[in-house]
């Protein structure tokens, strides 16, 4: 079973299921990556502001991954 979307939509296939569940991963990363930018640091040369950069960077890369995933799971 992948999720219990079928309990609360009758009839849900698989496909339909992995679709909502990769966008809804994919969508997660963008709104964790919007909040890190948001909350960036304004010092220029601090040690948070390393750590936004690594965020934000690491978000991206985990936002492309589950895009791909988003596009592979549009392929059944």
């Amino acid at each position: 079973m992948l999720c219990y979307l079928d309990l609360f939509l009758n009839d849900i296939n698989r496909v339909a299921q992995i679709l909502l569940i990769n966008f809804f991963t994919f969508l997660s990363w963008i709104v964790i990556i919007i909040g890190a930018i948001d909350t960036f640091p304004k010092d220029p040369y601090s040690n948070k502001r390393v750590w936004f950069y690594f965020g934000v960077m690491t978000g991206l890369i985990a936002a492309i991954n589950s895009l791909v995933k988003l596009i592979n799971s549009l392929m059944y």
